[in-house]
């Protein structure tokens, strides 16, 4: 089977299942939508001493809670990106899902680029599908449940040829490729 034929099945797969979820939270079961209410408040900002960030933060957020009155899902602007949490029924309301758009906040190639995370019942990040490099390539990185890093698969980030690959760690956080390597370390 050809690699890149691979690679991009299981990205539509995971893609699939994400927008299925998605759709299950944000319409309900059956189309009965459980989102009941819906607030638009103006972003509070406290007394920053940053003028750069309290500008960077204004904007409406939209706020939408479950039949209990429990915040489930947070629309908005941070530092001019659009993002979009989703919050489990848990105890502690955990973040579960969010997606948007990255900011420049670590690096500014990847302002405005799209990532999709998935976090598991403790709160830590399990999926993270985004594009990144400076091909602005598609990269899945699956986690396991204490966090860390235990399969990459992607398309060359960086390379001209954009040649895909398949990394996994093992238990002793060793690195072994199926198939090439990724040639992109921000």
């Amino acid at each position: 089977m050809n690699k890149q034929l691979l690679v991009n099945l299981v990205i539509v797969c995971l893609a699939g299942i994400a927008g299925s979820l998605l759709s299950q939270k944000i319409f309900g079961v059956n189309g009965v939508n459980t989102a009941l209410q819906i607030k638009q408040e103006e972003v509070k900002l406290k007394d920053y001493q940053n003028t750069d960030y309290e500008e960077n933060n204004k904007g409406q957020h939209n706020y939408f809670y479950d039949s209990y009155n429990k915040e489930r899902l947070d629309l908005g602007m941070y530092n001019g990106q659009p993002g979009q949490n989703f919050f489990g029924e848990d105890l502690g309301r955990p973040l579960r899902l969010q997606f948007g758009t990255y900011t420049n906040d670590f690096r500014s190639n990847e302002e405005g680029l799209p990532s999709l995370t998935l976090y598991n019942r403790k709160g830590l990040l399990n999926e993270l599908f985004r594009l990144d490099g400076p091909n602005q390539s598609s990269l899945l990185i699956l986690k396991d449940s204490a966090g860390t890093n235990r399969l990459l698969v992607g398309v060359g980030l960086s390379s001209a040829d954009e040649e895909p690959f398949l990394i996994y760690f093992d238990k002793a956080g060793n690195k072994h490729s199926l198939f090439g390597d990724i040639d992109w370390h921000p």
